[in-house]
């Protein structure tokens, strides 16, 4: 018997060959999920010095906001299909990323910004076109006990870049066999613009809005616009072992930058920090489930290597645990995470997730989310384009250099060398 996938996981995988779909031969479907919460989120001052972040002191500060995405990603789609006999199938999916506490779009802009694929099932798999969520977050999805919202620090490891999430241009092929789901996708471009920095379509307090001065974030709204060096080539794969207690999953990912790395400045500038030449990651993981309890475990490890032109090539190591424990309709979960360098500035991040729901149906949920994340910079590094130096661990020093398109903690990201908690109180519904 096959494990059955939970809903979130069924939501982005858009049904697997051979799985049933529940629709009838030539329908479509409205589907979403809204996730709002009142949250609280305290960052202690971030120690700058000594680094080119220097100029901007991050302060300590405590904020109350309305967030979404917090424990699942709020979004919005389409889904259809079409019987064409013998095994044979048309299919299509276009799904939006919404921000549902002022109605705006999410994923830098786009309106389909999570996914936008035609496809066709065949009696040995499925092919699909389009944009499409990567291997390595199909995989995560599957490997994850929550639903990957914004304080899923178990999927810590695939905030690390932004193509490992979602990718413009790509070719994917799916296949299932009993319990085994195999996945090969490949882009000719995946969202690679020639400059990458955290600016995005709009500008945020922190950076101006995407100029081909400025760089734009990894993914962003033109960064796979067509090229002809070969910038964003990409392709990652996923392979995994899903019986009815136990899973095993694992992930490959490889894409081609030549481009530069650096930092947005408020004027509208462009400081390079690094030429990243590709970058390349893996992940493997388990998750069991304990038949007399219903105790649920999982990991993950996952490892990236960025290379560039210069000697530095960092490296990023990032294991992650979680149980998740149900008594009826209310459960309560716990991650821990721990992401480091193994090179370069050496610097690590660690983080501690407590999380509670109640479950009023299959569709609306109460949740509580309580836990930090600590950054410890480590050493300072010069930069191999601009002799400016650098500290952090990966999360603190990734997101401004534009690899994370959803930061961590719903966009409050963390301060560098220093701890950023989160306490919130939400309620999600899904349609």
């Amino acid at each position: 018997m096959t494990r059955p996938l939970s809903r979130s996981a069924a939501c982005v995988l858009a049904a697997l060959p051979l799985l049933a779909t529940g629709q009838t031969p030539g329908s479509a479907t409205l589907y979403g999920n809204l996730d709002i919460a009142l949250d609280r989120v305290s960052k202690d001052a971030g120690n700058v010095a000594g680094t080119v972040f220097a100029a901007s002191p991050a302060p300590k500060i405590s904020s109350r906001r309305m967030s979404t995405s917090i424990s699942s990603q709020s979004h919005f789609g389409f889904r259809g299909t079409e019987d064409l006999g013998g095994g044979y199938a048309g299919r299509f999916t276009l799904e939006s990323a919404i921000v549902p506490d002022n109605g705006t779009i999410a994923s830098d802009g786009r309106f389909f910004g999570r996914q936008a694929w035609v496809g066709l099932t065949t009696p040995v798999g499925e092919l699909r076109l389009g944009r499409q969520a990567a291997p390595m977050l199909q995989a995560y999805y599957l490997n994850t006990l929550e639903r990957l919202g914004s304080t899923n620090i178990f999927a810590s490891g695939a905030a690390l870049n932004n193509l490992q999430a979602y990718q413009d241009n790509a070719v994917t092929y799916l296949a299932r066999t009993g319990a085994w789901i195999g996945m090969l996708t490949v882009s000719p471009n995946a969202g690679v613009a020639s400059r990458v920095s955290a600016a995005r379509s709009s500008a945020t307090p922190s950076t101006p809005p995407a100029t081909a001065t400025t760089g734009q974030v990894l993914g962003g709204l033109t960064a796979g616009d067509e090229n002809t060096d070969g910038r964003g080539r990409s392709h990652g794969a996923m392979l995994v072992y899903n019986s009815e207690r136990f899973a095993l999953i694992s992930a490959y990912h490889y894409n081609k930058f030549k481009a530069a790395i650096g930092l947005a400045t408020a004027a509208g500038g462009f400081v390079p920090l690094f030429n990243a030449d590709s970058y390349r990651s893996a992940m493997v993981g388990a998750k069991a489930t304990l038949p007399q309890t219903q105790t649920q475990f999982a990991f993950n490890l996952h490892e990236g290597r960025l290379q560039e032109t210069g000697n530095a090539d960092p490296k990023t190591r990032t294991l992650a645990l979680a149980v998740k424990q149900p008594w009826g309709a209310f459960s309560v979960s716990a991650e821990w995470m721990r992401s480091k360098f193994t090179n370069f500035t050496g610097g690590n991040d660690s983080g501690v997730m407590l999380g509670s729901e109640y479950q009023f149906s299959k569709r609306t949920a109460l949740f509580v989310r309580a836990g930090y994340v600590q950054d410890h910079r480590g050493t300072a590094v010069t930069a191999s384009v601009t002799p400016l130096p650098v500290a952090g661990g990966p999360l603190a020093l990734m997101l401004p250099l534009g690899s994370m398109e959803i930061p961590i903690f719903s966009g409050s990201g963390t301060n560098l060398d220093a701890r950023t908690s989160l306490v919130a109180l939400g309620v999600r519904h899904s349609f």
